[in-house]
């Protein structure tokens, strides 16, 4: 009766058995047993772990600095530790924004202006669409099933919700007679703005007198200015006036040594400035204000006043000084 060999299910290498007649069982063939190399393992590199060793990565702050196979010293100033402190949901520093930029900048700067073009109007559909899916005035209500978009309810949800309110419910809004103007919910004054500054603003921008509450508020928040920087009146002054900063204005001082450019008087005659007065030429600028390029010195107050009487006329300003130098006048 011929043997039949088969292959061992469960032997650990690889055995072979034949049936045989006298027992009727498979009984291993010990001397044509095969064995097969076990299969090697691969065991995990130990180059993270000694960087995870050496380096405490609970303090290694910010997550930039945290070593990585591919970056042993760290990421910081590069698109992948911007993409290290995105992942670890904090602020990412300023390297790696930098970093972040350029590459974007370059990525940028290599599409055609046809794809970019295509890419904000993709951009600009969907977050319409997300506007719209999120608008607060389209939620329903009992008395507005279909919402209350382009009304003064829709504009006051959008405030609620803390949303800038779409340009339909703005519109209704600007429609709306609100007395005074300064009591207009926004997004940061939802109460209105009423004695506040930005309520002044409203009053400006609207034309129209501003109210007491409004006129208090701006002053004190001037005086608090004023108390922070004594000098800001100073530097505001200077510069609506004559587009002239502080630091130029001392400079300036300083060459003509600190007194006036004619009479060469060391302090300012002026008791309500106590400060030099700015000169221009006013046949640049007319009136009282320079456009900066025409200023011509630092003078006091006497000096100033007499250069405005005799309106900058070298003419007469050579008349009066032969006026004088002639002794018309005295008595003999």
């Amino acid at each position: 009766m011929p043997w039949i060999k088969e292959i061992a299910p469960h032997a650990p290498h690889c055995a072979l058995r034949e049936l045989r007649p006298e027992s009727g069982q498979f009984m291993p063939v010990l001397d044509r047993m095969t064995t097969t190399k076990p299969r090697r393992r691969l065991q995990p590199s130990r180059g993270m772990a000694n960087l995870r060793e050496q380096v405490d990565m609970t303090q290694a702050t910010p997550a930039c600095a945290r070593p990585t196979k591919r970056f042993p010293e760290g990421r910081t100033g590069t698109s992948a530790g911007y993409l290290a402190h995105r992942a670890a949901d904090e602020q990412a520093c300023k390297p790696c924004t930098a970093a972040h930029s350029a590459k974007s900048a370059g990525r940028k700067a290599s599409l055609s202006p046809v794809f970019i073009e295509r890419e904000r109007k993709l951009s600009a559909a969907r977050a319409r669409r997300r506007r719209e899916t999120t608008s607060a005035c389209l939620l329903p209500s009992q008395e507005q099933p279909d919402g209350c978009r382009a009304t003064i309810a829709g504009y006051q949800a959008h405030i609620s919700a803390g949303q800038n309110p779409c340009q339909p419910c703005r519109d209704a809004s600007a429609a709306h007679d609100y007395d005074p103007v300064c009591s207009r919910p926004t997004v940061l004054h939802p109460h209105g703005r009423t004695g506040t500054r930005a309520g002044f603003h409203a009053h400006k921008y609207a034309d129209e007198p501003a109210c007491p509450a409004c006129l208090a508020g701006v002053a004190s928040v001037q005086a608090h200015a004023r108390t922070d920087d004594p000098e800001l009146a100073l530097r505001s002054t200077l510069w609506a006036k004559y587009r002239l900063s502080l630091e130029a204005y001392r400079a300036m001082l300083a060459e003509q040594g600190g007194a006036c450019a004619i009479c060469k008087v060391g302090a300012p005659t002026d008791i309500r400035t106590n400060r030099f007065h700015v000169d221009h030429d006013h046949a640049c600028c007319p009136g009282k204000k320079s456009c900066g390029k025409c200023i011509r010195g630092l003078l006091c107050h006497a000096c100033n006043t007499a250069l405005g009487n005799f309106r900058d006329d070298p003419q007469r300003l050579s008349t009066a000084i032969a006026y004088l130098t002639n002794g018309k006048g005295t008595r003999t």
